[in-house]
């Protein structure tokens, strides 16, 4: 079976076109099949119509490929594009620890559904430049590991329970990046990590000593005091936005703009309904 699919695929290589058709493949062949056209030295991104495809896929071709090559697959977060409710955390870590592989050239193989295609998701400098690695016998201070985790994204809680969470109890900082394998519990003497073990969520007790770990993103924006001022200040003027378009009619208006300004010379009179929106534009840019 793999001698004729190799042959097959062949064929099909040969030629100078750049797709790839192969037909009468049923069941795990056409898993199987796609793991011998897989090139180890480029990036490939399989994509599938939905979760439960997804995931056979990604079961299937580590099975064929014997684990040579670098496969994973990007966790759905399990929620509708528009839907209120947050996703879950322990999603939103995974997600960020595998885009984090993919910036740093750690995957070859790629394997989503659809629906993840969706979602917009930051520059490959946010996971690489964010991710911090810690090594036993570092000299760090408590307020520059606090500094991390905020850029991050991770979540101040007073226990360790979930991945993107941190607590700081005296010299003791406890966080769950989900790069490690457990959760990982520092002590600092003065502000030099004097230890460093890896714990269980349940019981809070040590499992291993190690010696290095990594912090990576777990969720795709800061949560620095810049990015949540630069937050609010785009989100009321976004909501003036909406509200003048709520309560303005097509009629002719005179309106003086000067929520977006300090300066009056930047103050525009409208004398209609359409400068008003390219003159709130207008004045959102300086």
């Amino acid at each position: 079976m793999i001698t004729q699919t190799k042959l097959l695929i062949g064929k099909q290589l040969d030629t100078s076109v750049s797709h790839v058709k192969l037909g009468q493949l049923y069941g795990s062949s056409k898993n199987l099949a796609i793991a011998e056209i897989l090139n180890e030295d480029l990036l490939s991104v399989i994509v599938c119509p939905n979760s439960d495809s997804a995931h056979s896929v990604f079961m299937d071709l580590r099975f064929f490929s014997n684990n040579k090559i670098d496969i994973d697959i990007l966790p759905d977060l399990e929620m509708l594009p528009y839907d209120i409710n947050p996703p879950i955390k322990g999603l939103k870590a995974a997600r960020s620890e595998t885009f984090y592989k993919l910036a740093s050239g750690e995957i070859k193989v790629l394997v989503l559904n659809a629906q993840n295609l969706l979602w917009r998701i930051p520059e490959p400098s946010f996971f690489s430049s964010n991710a911090k690695l810690l090594r036993k016998s570092d000299e760090v201070a408590i307020h520059q590991i606090q500094d991390i985790f905020s850029r991050s994204g991770f979540e101040r809680t007073n226990v360790v329970s979930f991945p993107g969470e941190y607590s700081i109890r005296g010299s003791i900082i406890d966080f769950y990046s989900t790069i490690n394998q457990s959760p990982v519990r520092l002590d600092l003497l003065d502000e030099t990590i004097d230890s460093m073990r890896c714990f269980d969520i349940e019981s809070q007790l040590t499992i291993e000593s190690i010696d290095s770990c990594k912090i990576v993103p777990v969720d795709f924006f800061s949560k620095t005091k810049e990015q949540i001022e630069f937050f609010k200040m785009n989100f009321r003027n976004g909501l003036c936005i909406k509200v003048l378009m709520k309560t303005m009619k097509p009629m002719v208006l005179i309106t003086i703009c000067h929520s977006f300004t300090k300066e009056p010379s930047h103050c525009w009179i409208i004398l209609s309904l359409t400068h008003v929106f390219s003159a709130l534009e207008r004045l959102r840019n300086h």
